[in-house]
């Protein structure tokens, strides 16, 4: 199944699940199965909330790698409300859970609380945060939280990260600040 998600045969890779659950719950249907289904069935959420259902019923749902799927199919599938309705559920989501519903958000005022809730209980911003919290901001004019996140970024060290400093260069144009995105050029 993994094969069929890398080379992007999404089809395949549901079939081989299909077959998988003919076969019956004492199948070997773990965790890793379940996630590569949900990222394979991305476009179709009637399939994924099946999906959901089964991870449900089987209680994968509660491992990490399946919740996160469920949320980025949500995400994609323009369900926001149910990717959020999956992250509350779980016990102690890890940076990728966050980050998913992080980029999910199409409000950007709601989408900068949750990143200072992310941060209120000691979760850790990675590259992607960084990246995911630069577009907000470069999209809706956030100059001051844009500006207080290149400050903390600067204070971390990852100025010179290449993804960081592309979302820099591109929150800073977008403002027409030119001389501030050469700046984030050079760091």
């Amino acid at each position: 199944m993994l094969t069929c998600l890398h080379k992007k045969c999404h089809f395949k890779a549901l079939a081989i699940f299909k077959k998988k659950l003919e076969e019956g719950f004492d199948s070997n249907i773990d965790e890793a199965a379940v996630a590569i289904a949900l990222k394979s069935c991305r476009g179709d959420p009637k399939l994924g909330c099946q999906i959901h259902s089964f991870a449900t019923i089987s209680g994968l749902v509660s491992h990490l790698s399946v919740s996160n799927s469920l949320m980025s199919m949500y995400c994609k599938a323009g369900l926001f409300d149910q990717a959020l309705c999956v992250f509350e559920k779980l016990t102690n989501p890890d940076v990728v859970s966050w980050n998913t519903v992080l980029s999910g958000f199409e409000n950007v005022k709601d989408a900068l609380s949750f990143a200072c809730r992310m941060k209120c209980v000691g979760i850790v911003f990675d590259a992607v945060t960084y990246t995911t919290v630069l577009a907000h901001c470069a999209d809706h004019e956030e100059f001051l939280f844009g500006i207080q996140l290149h400050s903390l970024i600067l204070k971390c060290g990852l100025g010179c990260e290449v993804y960081i400093g592309n979302a820099l260069i591109t929150m800073y144009s977008k403002w027409g600040l030119i001389v501030e995105a050469e700046r984030g050029f050079d760091e």
